[in-house]
């Protein structure tokens, strides 16, 4: 390639295999992309992870809150 990309097509897997900056790439020809490589996919992953692990809190806040508030309005209705 012009851009100093090698590339080779793989009937097999349908995709071409490059090497681009020191670094070998699967490029899907029918979506005009590139897949995420092993580094990407675990930093997809990790990222992943720290959402799930901020949405957990969340829902962990939410469910004390509501403990919380339940406990008022039982002391509430008890005359406490």
């Amino acid at each position: 390639m012009p851009n100093g990309e090698i590339r080779g097509y793989s009937p097999i897997l349908r995709l071409y295999l490059c090497w681009v900056n020191q670094r070998l790439l699967f490029f899907d020809h029918l979506k005009r992309e590139y897949l995420p490589d092993g580094f990407e996919l675990m930093s997809q992953r990790d990222e992943a992870e720290a959402q799930r692990g901020a949405a957990e809190a969340q829902r962990d806040e939410a469910v004390r809150e509501v403990e919380r508030l339940r406990e008022v309005v039982r002391r509430l209705k008890s005359g406490e």
